[in-house]
């Protein structure tokens, strides 16, 4: 059965529904196979979000409601643990295939297909010829949740049943069928004043590719209403969420909102509450579970498209400043230690300091995207030990960790021109070079500068060590050239666009 529905109907609500029915009626029967996905429009670069990833889960799913687990599927798990490696989509899908074979009766619900790219396969993903079920939010059932959730305005309402009445007939007019607009209007009455203010929010129906453009402005117009403390809170936090390269964990989040300017070490004491974090928002984010741990969204994706168009207006210098606070963050004393010597070790640092992980891997793509203080900047490039556990924060694995230490499996000897190159930070490689020339220098690996700049695709800075007289059939230790390591990734406008191309 195929459902769509309008943006903000309840979808995903229904389809959780759904699943929680299946559950409860086939979930302890053998012969019944039930397995569920929800994409999320906030993740769709993550490999959790790629095809083989999702088939995976499915298996992992059904697999679990087996008595005992096909040996199709132990072999295949251990053959790629040992390797570190993940199956193909092909053996993936012979495993799924035998799978299904074990049950006489298989659910599968899907919720927000439309929200995800597949590529190569999104074309084939066509719904003919099946039962349709459009989903749609009933009049009743938003007047049911406006009565029930009107103790949130101020008392006065309360205290007046026509303004009551007034507040849930005129919102269930506007929304047509969207229930959450009905959510973010009742969220938009909290703090109003006067019978007059509430009277003055949405009662005419709203039509527009802009839909959900007012609701969000009356929320935006009810954060910028706060005390300056939190409504300044509520911008780092929706920074963070619109401009991160990935969502973050609510841990991620609250040591990130914690990080004042030039401080050199991490006070726990200036940490703030979650429930504070998400009120301070007026009903804009929302905290899910995820695997890594519970992450701090969008509530919806229309949300997310707002903020897409209006996204100078609102956060102008989101790149500099999360890059700026990354850098703070690598540049506490404890990472004056350099790396971890041990698994061990560098476990107790992440735990110690979970916004690791991410600013070592995504300071200098924010920073690339927007420049930051050269003088910032190059505090940490220049710092050997602190610059040494940025880049073990990058590359450690876990899965190397079947070939010993994985903390260890990571190039060593990465100079300030490496780590520049690595991110395509131009401006620095560039005042490196006029410093203290290090584009010859080899890491552990065997690698020059330009070979890390080809190998992330940095255009701007393969030209510039070309410029420079860098040799571009240089191997690294596995005998790999930058012209290699670029086609190998795909960078082929690095390999091919003449004059910066590496095999002109």
């Amino acid at each position: 059965m195929f459902c769509p529905g309008i943006p903000g109907a309840g979808k995903t609500i229904i389809a959780s529904i759904v699943v929680d029915e299946l559950e409860s009626r086939y979930g302890n029967e053998s012969d019944d196979g039930i397995a569920y996905i929800f994409y999320s429009f906030q993740r769709h670069d993550d490999q959790s979000q790629k095809l083989e990833s999702l088939m995976a889960s499915i298996v992992r799913q059904l697999a679990q409601g087996l008595s005992s687990l096909p040996e199709i599927i132990e072999s295949l798990h251990e053959k790629h643990r040992i390797k570190g490696t993940r199956p193909s989509v092909h053996k993936i899908s012979i495993a799924l295939q035998f799978i299904i074979g074990r049950f006489s009766r298989l659910f599968i619900i899907v919720d927000a297909l439309d929200e995800v790219t597949l590529s190569p396969y999104h074309n084939y993903l066509m719904f003919r010829n099946m039962p349709t079920l459009e989903i749609r939010a009933a009049k009743v059932d938003a007047m049911e949740y406006l009565s029930y959730n009107l103790h949130k305005p101020p008392l006065f309402v309360s205290r007046d049943p026509q303004l009551q009445q007034d507040i849930v007939t005129n919102i269930t007019n506007s929304v047509d069928g969207m229930f959450l607009l009905a959510q973010l209007y009742l969220h938009s009455l909290v703090g109003k004043i006067s019978p007059r203010a509430i009277k003055s929010r949405p009662n005419d129906r709203i039509s527009s590719s802009k839909t959900y453009d007012s609701a969000y402005d009356n929320v935006i117009d009810r954060i910028n209403g706060q005390v300056t403390d939190l409504k300044n809170m509520a911008w780092d936090v929706l920074t963070w969420i619109t401009c991160a390269n990935r969502l973050p964990t609510t841990v991620e989040l609250k040591h990130a909102l914690a990080v004042e300017p030039d401080e050199s070490e991490f006070h726990e004491d200036n940490i703030p509450d979650l429930d504070d974090i998400v009120s301070v928002c007026a009903g804009l984010v929302t905290v899910t579970p995820d695997a890594s741990g519970d992450i701090i969204r969008l509530v919806h994706y229309t949300a997310q498209e707002y903020f897409e168009r209006t996204w100078s207006r609102w956060f102008p210098d989101g790149h500099s400043n999360i890059a700026a606070l990354c850098v703070t963050y690598l540049s506490f004393d404890s990472f004056q230690k350099g790396i971890c010597l041990t698994d061990a070790d560098f476990e107790a640092r992440l735990d110690e300091y979970p916004l690791y992980s991410y600013a070592a891997k995504h300071w200098g793509n924010h920073a690339r995207e927007q420049r930051i203080k050269e003088r910032v900047m190059m505090s940490l490039l220049e710092n050997t030990p602190k610059r040494h556990a940025c880049v073990q924060g990058i590359f450690a694995l876990r899965s190397y960790s079947s070939y010993g230490d994985y903390i260890l499996q990571v190039p060593l000897g990465f100079t300030g021109s490496h780590l520049a190159a690595y991110f395509g930070l131009t401006s620095a490689v560039r005042i490196i070079t006029s410093q203290c020339d290090e584009s010859y220098m080899v890491d552990s690996m065997g690698r020059v500068s330009l070979e890390w700049a080809a190998y992330n695709g940095h255009h701007a800075v393969v030209k510039f060590f070309l410029e420079n007289g860098v040799n571009p059939s240089e191997m690294d230790g596995g005998g790999r050239t930058p012209l290699s390591l670029a086609a190998s990734m795909g960078w082929f406008d690095v390999v091919c666009e003449p004059p910066t191309g590496i095999s002109r």
